[in-house]
């Protein structure tokens, strides 16, 4: 496991965690990035090191795939649009095609 080049660090990932760059490439962090700081519950924090450790990689590295996770979906307002706009509009789609 590779470790972030800078971290603020106070009790483990329990304390303040910020992180400017990563040593890690698969982290993807070429251009600009946004450095953050996330305060934890020590309940929290063991579960993210406790994960982290079972999947081998560094507990920034998996808050990061999981905020890109997150991030990734569509919002749930997006979907109930579209849903609605989708069946309002289906008798119009369904001559269409």
């Amino acid at each position: 496991m590779q470790q972030p080049s800078h971290v603020c660090n106070r009790g483990g990932f329990r304390g303040c965690t910020s992180f400017a760059r990563s040593n890690d490439p698969s982290l993807n962090l070429d251009g600009p990035v946004m450095a953050i700081s996330v305060t934890l519950s020590d309940e929290q924090s063991r579960r993210l090191e406790e994960m982290a450790r079972r999947l081998n990689v560094t507990p920034q590295r998996l808050a990061t795939a999981a905020i890109r996770e997150f991030l990734s979906r569509p919002s749930n307002d997006f979907d109930r649009a579209m849903q609605y706009v989708l069946q309002k509009n289906r008798e119009l789609y369904r001559r269409l095609t």
